[in-house]
Protein backbone atom coordinates (compact mmCIF):
# COMPACT_ATOMS: atom_id res chain seq x y z
CA UNK A 1 0.00 0.00 0.00
CA UNK A 2 0.86 3.41 -0.84
CA UNK A 3 -0.53 7.30 -0.78
CA UNK A 4 -0.32 10.20 -3.06
CA UNK A 5 0.70 13.27 -1.98
CA UNK A 6 -1.87 15.91 -1.94
CA UNK A 7 -1.91 18.24 -5.28
CA UNK A 8 -1.69 21.30 -2.72
CA UNK A 9 1.57 19.49 -1.18
CA UNK A 10 4.86 21.35 -2.26
CA UNK A 11 8.14 20.10 -1.33
CA UNK A 12 11.21 22.04 -1.67
CA UNK A 13 14.76 20.39 -2.62
CA UNK A 14 17.72 21.66 -1.53
CA UNK A 15 21.03 19.70 -2.69
CA UNK A 16 23.24 22.63 -2.21
CA UNK A 17 25.89 20.71 -0.54
CA UNK A 18 25.65 17.37 -2.49
CA UNK A 19 27.56 16.61 -5.26
CA UNK A 20 26.27 13.14 -7.24
CA UNK A 21 29.37 12.28 -9.14
CA UNK A 22 31.52 12.42 -5.77
CA UNK A 23 29.69 9.50 -4.62
CA UNK A 24 29.85 5.33 -6.64
CA UNK A 25 25.96 5.43 -7.30
CA UNK A 26 25.61 9.05 -5.89
CA UNK A 27 22.58 10.05 -8.34
CA UNK A 28 20.92 6.95 -7.57
CA UNK A 29 20.66 7.45 -4.11
CA UNK A 30 19.68 11.18 -4.63
CA UNK A 31 16.62 9.80 -6.75
CA UNK A 32 16.33 7.48 -3.91
CA UNK A 33 15.91 9.68 -0.84
CA UNK A 34 13.41 12.07 -2.89
CA UNK A 35 11.14 8.95 -3.53
CA UNK A 36 11.69 8.05 0.01
CA UNK A 37 10.74 11.65 1.20
CA UNK A 38 7.73 11.80 -0.79
CA UNK A 39 6.18 8.58 0.33
CA UNK A 40 7.23 9.55 4.08
CA UNK A 41 5.37 12.94 3.82
CA UNK A 42 2.13 11.16 2.31
CA UNK A 43 1.73 9.18 4.98
CA UNK A 44 2.31 11.58 7.51
CA UNK A 45 -0.14 14.07 5.39
CA UNK A 46 -3.00 11.35 5.47
CA UNK A 47 -2.77 11.18 9.18
CA UNK A 48 -2.26 15.20 9.79
CA UNK A 49 -5.90 15.31 7.87
CA UNK A 50 -7.43 12.83 9.23
CA UNK A 51 -6.07 12.98 12.95
CA UNK A 52 -4.85 16.04 13.26
CA UNK A 53 -1.21 14.57 14.17
CA UNK A 54 2.38 14.18 12.22
CA UNK A 55 4.29 11.71 13.63
CA UNK A 56 7.20 11.84 12.09
CA UNK A 57 7.93 15.61 13.50
CA UNK A 58 7.19 13.80 16.97
CA UNK A 59 10.57 12.19 17.97
CA UNK A 60 12.85 9.62 17.07
CA UNK A 61 10.46 6.77 18.05
CA UNK A 62 7.59 8.08 16.71
CA UNK A 63 9.40 8.27 13.42
CA UNK A 64 10.20 4.64 12.69
CA UNK A 65 7.03 3.42 11.11
CA UNK A 66 6.61 6.41 8.75
CA UNK A 67 11.09 5.43 7.93
CA UNK A 68 9.40 1.73 7.87
CA UNK A 69 6.72 2.79 5.93
CA UNK A 70 8.13 4.96 3.19
CA UNK A 71 11.55 2.22 2.55
CA UNK A 72 9.23 -0.41 2.00
CA UNK A 73 7.51 1.28 -0.56
CA UNK A 74 10.67 1.48 -2.77
CA UNK A 75 12.11 -1.97 -1.85
CA UNK A 76 11.48 -4.85 -0.19
CA UNK A 77 15.14 -5.23 1.38
CA UNK A 78 14.59 -3.23 4.49
CA UNK A 79 15.29 -3.89 7.78
CA UNK A 80 15.43 -1.99 11.73
CA UNK A 81 17.27 -2.65 14.72
CA UNK A 82 19.98 -4.67 12.81
CA UNK A 83 23.29 -6.03 14.63
CA UNK A 84 26.56 -4.92 14.52
CA UNK A 85 29.79 -5.19 16.13
CA UNK A 86 32.10 -2.62 16.66
CA UNK A 87 35.70 -2.64 17.09
CA UNK A 88 37.04 -0.72 19.84
CA UNK A 89 40.76 -0.04 21.38
CA UNK A 90 41.62 -0.48 25.27
CA UNK A 91 44.52 -0.05 26.18
CA UNK A 92 45.79 -2.51 29.20
CA UNK A 93 49.09 -2.03 30.40
CA UNK A 94 51.40 -0.74 27.21
CA UNK A 95 49.28 -3.23 25.04
CA UNK A 96 46.22 -2.03 22.94
CA UNK A 97 43.93 -4.19 22.61
CA UNK A 98 41.35 -4.65 19.75
CA UNK A 99 37.68 -5.24 21.45
CA UNK A 100 34.33 -6.43 19.89
CA UNK A 101 31.53 -4.22 21.39
CA UNK A 102 27.53 -5.01 20.23
CA UNK A 103 25.87 -2.41 18.50
CA UNK A 104 22.22 -2.02 16.43
CA UNK A 105 22.14 0.26 13.41
CA UNK A 106 18.55 1.94 13.30
CA UNK A 107 17.97 1.22 9.72
CA UNK A 108 19.52 -1.02 6.61
CA UNK A 109 17.90 -1.28 2.65
CA UNK A 110 19.11 -2.25 -0.23
CA UNK A 111 17.99 -0.69 -3.69
CA UNK A 112 15.69 -3.07 -5.44
CA UNK A 113 17.69 -3.86 -8.07
CA UNK A 114 20.55 -4.16 -6.11
CA UNK A 115 22.45 -1.01 -6.88
CA UNK A 116 23.95 0.09 -3.01
CA UNK A 117 22.85 -0.34 0.02
CA UNK A 118 22.32 2.01 3.00
CA UNK A 119 23.16 1.85 6.62
CA UNK A 120 21.01 4.41 8.55
CA UNK A 121 20.70 6.31 11.92
CA UNK A 122 17.80 8.65 12.85
CA UNK A 123 17.44 12.05 14.62
CA UNK A 124 14.77 13.91 15.44
CA UNK A 125 15.36 17.91 15.82
CA UNK A 126 13.99 21.34 15.46
CA UNK A 127 14.86 25.04 14.81
CA UNK A 128 12.99 27.75 16.34
CA UNK A 129 12.83 30.74 13.71
CA UNK A 130 10.36 32.47 16.40
CA UNK A 131 13.43 33.72 18.38
CA UNK A 132 16.28 36.65 17.29
CA UNK A 133 18.99 34.45 16.55
CA UNK A 134 18.04 31.31 14.55
CA UNK A 135 20.44 28.48 15.81
CA UNK A 136 20.20 24.46 17.26
CA UNK A 137 19.63 24.38 21.38
CA UNK A 138 22.59 22.36 22.76
CA UNK A 139 20.43 19.05 22.89
CA UNK A 140 20.10 19.12 19.25
CA UNK A 141 23.92 20.32 18.97
CA UNK A 142 24.41 16.99 21.37
CA UNK A 143 22.13 14.75 19.04
CA UNK A 144 23.75 15.93 15.73
CA UNK A 145 27.21 15.64 17.29
CA UNK A 146 26.19 11.54 18.44
CA UNK A 147 24.65 10.45 14.87
CA UNK A 148 27.65 12.07 13.31
CA UNK A 149 29.54 9.52 15.49
CA UNK A 150 27.39 6.96 14.51
CA UNK A 151 27.66 6.43 11.19
CA UNK A 152 31.54 7.61 11.42
CA UNK A 153 31.84 4.29 13.72
CA UNK A 154 30.00 2.12 10.92
CA UNK A 155 33.41 1.63 9.12
CA UNK A 156 34.86 -0.11 12.50
CA UNK A 157 31.71 -2.51 12.36
CA UNK A 158 33.12 -3.51 8.28
CA UNK A 159 30.15 -1.38 6.90
CA UNK A 160 32.21 -0.33 3.98
CA UNK A 161 32.27 -1.58 0.33
CA UNK A 162 34.62 -4.54 0.66
CA UNK A 163 32.47 -5.78 2.87
CA UNK A 164 29.52 -5.56 0.82
CA UNK A 165 27.17 -8.89 0.70
CA UNK A 166 24.26 -8.33 -1.38
CA UNK A 167 24.33 -5.09 -3.91
CA UNK A 168 26.98 -4.50 -6.49
CA UNK A 169 29.53 -2.36 -4.09
CA UNK A 170 28.30 1.10 -3.04
CA UNK A 171 27.50 1.56 0.62
CA UNK A 172 26.17 4.69 1.97
CA UNK A 173 26.20 5.52 5.34
CA UNK A 174 23.19 8.15 6.16
CA UNK A 175 22.14 10.04 9.53
CA UNK A 176 18.44 10.66 8.43
CA UNK A 177 17.31 14.12 10.63
CA UNK A 178 13.53 14.95 10.84
CA UNK A 179 13.43 18.41 11.82
CA UNK A 180 10.23 20.50 12.03
CA UNK A 181 10.63 24.51 11.75
CA UNK A 182 8.60 26.21 14.85
CA UNK A 183 7.57 29.14 15.83
CA UNK A 184 5.21 30.35 18.97
CA UNK A 185 1.93 32.44 17.08
CA UNK A 186 2.92 35.39 19.25
CA UNK A 187 6.28 35.62 17.91
CA UNK A 188 5.84 35.34 14.02
CA UNK A 189 8.29 36.01 11.90
CA UNK A 190 7.31 37.90 8.16
CA UNK A 191 6.55 35.53 5.41
CA UNK A 192 9.90 36.72 3.73
CA UNK A 193 11.57 35.16 6.96
CA UNK A 194 9.57 31.68 6.29
CA UNK A 195 9.84 31.05 3.11
CA UNK A 196 13.45 32.03 3.83
CA UNK A 197 13.89 28.79 6.88
CA UNK A 198 14.48 26.04 4.70
CA UNK A 199 17.76 27.15 2.82
CA UNK A 200 19.01 28.80 5.76
CA UNK A 201 18.13 25.53 7.55
CA UNK A 202 20.45 23.90 4.95
CA UNK A 203 23.08 26.23 5.49
CA UNK A 204 22.82 25.67 9.13
CA UNK A 205 23.61 21.81 8.97
CA UNK A 206 26.38 22.54 6.17
CA UNK A 207 28.10 23.84 8.75
CA UNK A 208 28.50 20.85 10.84
CA UNK A 209 29.68 18.67 7.82
CA UNK A 210 33.14 17.15 7.12
CA UNK A 211 35.42 16.07 4.72
CA UNK A 212 33.53 13.62 2.29
CA UNK A 213 30.14 14.10 3.62
CA UNK A 214 27.04 15.03 1.74
CA UNK A 215 23.71 17.18 2.05
CA UNK A 216 20.10 16.99 0.86
CA UNK A 217 16.97 18.35 2.22
CA UNK A 218 13.22 17.84 1.15
CA UNK A 219 11.09 20.61 3.09
CA UNK A 220 7.12 19.95 2.77
CA UNK A 221 5.45 22.93 3.19
CA UNK A 222 3.11 23.21 6.03
CA UNK A 223 1.22 26.12 5.10
CA UNK A 224 -1.63 24.79 2.64
CA UNK A 225 -2.42 22.69 5.54
CA UNK A 226 -3.09 25.10 8.36
CA UNK A 227 0.24 24.48 9.65
CA UNK A 228 0.79 28.24 10.34
CA UNK A 229 -2.65 28.96 11.45
CA UNK A 230 -2.57 27.70 14.81
CA UNK A 231 -2.15 29.10 18.56
CA UNK A 232 0.54 28.10 19.86
CA UNK A 233 3.29 26.60 17.97
CA UNK A 234 3.41 26.54 14.99
CA UNK A 235 4.61 24.40 11.84
CA UNK A 236 5.23 26.18 8.56
CA UNK A 237 7.69 23.12 7.49
CA UNK A 238 9.00 19.98 7.87
CA UNK A 239 12.30 18.61 7.08
CA UNK A 240 14.16 15.64 6.17
CA UNK A 241 17.56 15.65 5.94
CA UNK A 242 19.96 13.29 5.21
CA UNK A 243 23.72 13.79 5.66
CA UNK A 244 25.80 10.72 3.58
CA UNK A 245 28.95 9.74 3.38
CA UNK A 246 30.50 6.40 1.56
Amino acid sequence: MSYELPKEAEILWLDSYYKSDSFEQGRLFKQFFKSFCEQAFALNLNIYQDLGGFPIAFDEQNAYSSISYALHTLTPYAQSEVPILHKAKRIKGEVSLTEHQNGRVDFWCMEKERKFETWLESKKLWLNIGTKEWQFTKSCEYLIDNVFGQIKRLKNAGVDKKANKYAEGAVFKVALLQIPIVYNSKHKPSNEEIESAPKYLESLLAEYLENKMGLLLGALDMRPFGGDEVEGECNPYNILAAVVIQ
